[in-house]
């Protein structure tokens, strides 16, 4: 027999809670497995301040690169000028 829809939703839900702890339960084993979550945690620290130091030396970069665009820039305006005559 089919259930009605209050037994089906039902039903439903608990199924739900249940595939809601499972993944939970994933996501603990997940942590355990990468030596404690406080060891990953300290290791995503680093990265991100990898992850900085790569942003820095990109504006260092991009300094020379600034006054390059500018020239460019300047010569862009002349040669704009000059077409618009």
């Amino acid at each position: 027999r089919r259930k009605e829809g209050r037994e089906r939703r039902k039903d439903w839900r608990e199924g739900r809670k249940e595939r809601r702890e499972r993944k939970k339960e994933g996501r603990e084993g997940r942590k355990e497995r990468e030596e404690g979550g406080r060891e990953r945690r300290k290791g995503e620290k680093e990265g991100r301040e990898r992850r900085k130091e790569g942003r820095e030396g990109r504006k260092e970069r991009e300094e020379g690169g600034r006054e390059r665009r500018k020239e460019e820039q300047g010569r862009r305006q002349s040669g704009r000028c000059l077409g618009g005559v």
